[in-house]
């Protein structure tokens, strides 16, 4: 009787849970609840910004893949294109790399009951460092609002435009077939880009990158007054081969060309021309002006300088191994430009002679300037 009464006592104590163990049970289960519903809102908040970057990423992108690296303007901005830098028709042709202005960009978001979208506030230089004219860096500045004059976030990308060609008496840039690359446009007249070399009017002699700005081009007097020609073979047709249009200029007028580049590296310079008649000579000359003592080293000599800056060649067209009316070339391997002041330079110079003067104009198609390898 006592065992039996033993366990009845006990089957009572262990019947159900009491309040106790219920608040508990409540209580850690609100807290694992709590835990997992703001781990789900971390989760969704990590998503919607991820997303976000995402959409900044790939608007920021579709900044830089909208600079036309072609152009002949792409370190100026659409307010410097005055006349006296270039014709509509040019700028047109050549869009400015610069954004200057202000700009904003309206993403759609709605992510927020408050907001509808989201706006990017931004402007863009590209610009290039004195010793490095034909490496271009192009920068994108985002801003906090409007107004704000300290970006919160740039961008940095480099243009490297060391291997680069220009094709004559064409408008725009355009991909070449013959080329395998494009080439940027210097059409004929006052619509050639005129050269216009770095001018420093930063503080303390620097560089002003949103003022200062460089353009490769033609000597300033062959620009005006639509001193170019325009040489066309296709009568009107869009290029195909950089020899289907060029600049001509009539017998023994010089034309001057200014090509920017890179102090201390080698180039080659390929110059596409044209066969006129047999009596017809071609002289054409890379830094010539720069020949005097210790100015640019002379590649004319009999054992040619490995850092040589300075050449001329003669071209008697009775030499040259094509009919008449018909292209050829002119090569200068491994020269280097020449530094004065401000101008990092290949200044080229070409000039057509002899033979009947009316038959016998110079014809420039193209100049393309690419790394040499040896």
């Amino acid at each position: 009787m006592k065992q039996r009464r033993l366990n009845n006592q006990r089957n009572n104590k262990i019947q159900g849970f009491n309040l106790i163990e219920i608040l508990l049970a409540i209580t850690f289960f609100s807290l694992a609840f709590s835990g997992m519903l703001l781990g789900s809102t971390a989760m969704v908040n990590t998503s919607t910004n991820g997303t976000k970057i995402n959409e900044d990423a790939a608007v920021l992108g579709s900044m830089f893949t909208g600079i036309n690296v072609q152009s002949a303007y792409i370190e100026a901005s659409a307010s410097q294109l005055k006349p006296s830098i270039a014709s509509s028709e040019s700028i047109l042709s050549n869009p400015a790399g610069d954004i200057s202005n202000r700009q904003a960009l309206v993403i759609p978001d709605s992510t927020t009951a408050t907001t509808d979208n989201r706006r990017i506030f931004f402007d863009r230089l590209v610009f290039s460092a004195l010793n490095t004219p034909d490496v271009k860096t192009s920068q994108i500045n985002i801003y906090p609002t409007a107004a704000a004059t300290t970006p919160t976030r740039s961008i940095i990308r480099k243009l490297d435009r060391r291997e680069e060609c220009f094709a004559m008496g064409v408008n725009g840039s355009l991909y070449l077939p013959s080329f395998g690359q494009p080439c940027t446009g210097w059409s004929s007249g006052r619509d050639v880009p005129t050269y216009n070399p770095l001018t420093l009017t930063g503080a303390g002699g620097t560089q002003n990158y949103n003022t200062d700005f460089r353009i490769n081009g033609a000597l300033n007097s062959l620009v005006n007054s639509n001193k170019f020609s325009l040489f066309d073979a296709t009568a009107g047709a869009r290029p195909v081969a950089p020899t289907d249009k060029g600049h001509q200029v009539a017998n023994g007028t010089t034309a001057e060309y200014f090509i920017e580049a890179t102090p201390n590296v080698a180039y080659n310079l390929v110059i596409g021309l044209r066969k006129q008649t047999n009596a017809q000579i071609y002289t054409v000359s890379v830094n010539a002006d720069y020949n005097g003592p210790g100015q640019a080293i002379n590649c004319n000599v009999t054992v040619r300088p490995r850092n040589c800056q300075r050449e001329t060649m003669s071209v008697s067209s009775v030499n040259v191994d094509v009919d008449n009316g018909q292209p050829f070339n002119v090569k200068f391997e491994n020269i280097m430009p020449y530094a004065t002041g401000n101008q990092r330079v290949f200044h080229i110079k070409i000039v057509s002679t002899n033979g009947i003067a009316a038959n016998n104009p110079a014809i420039i198609h193209f100049i393309k300037k690419e790394l040499a390898n040896n």
